[in-house]
């Protein structure tokens, strides 16, 4: 069967094209509190950022603090692996 006229589907129309200046907002509905950034050393916790304790180091970007491996410590404040030292 050939079908012709108004009987044809046809794809929907493209949605508008956004202008360059125009920013895409959030998506309905999923919308919560935003995490605190901290500096390298620091992690959030509420509404603060808290210094990792020694021991633990945190690099920048995470969220909590790690600790240092079996045998070793680190100084308050520490950023990296590589400021865990061995235990004396």
């Amino acid at each position: 069967m050939l079908f012709t006229g108004a009987a044809m589907a046809s794809a929907p129309p493209p949605p508008p094209a956004k202008k360059k200046d125009e920013k895409e907002g959030p998506v309905p509905g999923l919308t919560g509190a935003k995490l605190l950034r901290c500096d390298p050393g620091f992690y959030p916790s509420g509404n603060a950022c808290k210094p990792a304790r020694p021991g633990t180091y945190v690099p920048g970007g995470a969220t909590f603090p790690i600790l240092c491996p079996k045998g070793t410590t680190s100084e308050a404040k520490s950023r990296s692996l590589g400021e865990c030292v061995p235990t004396k």
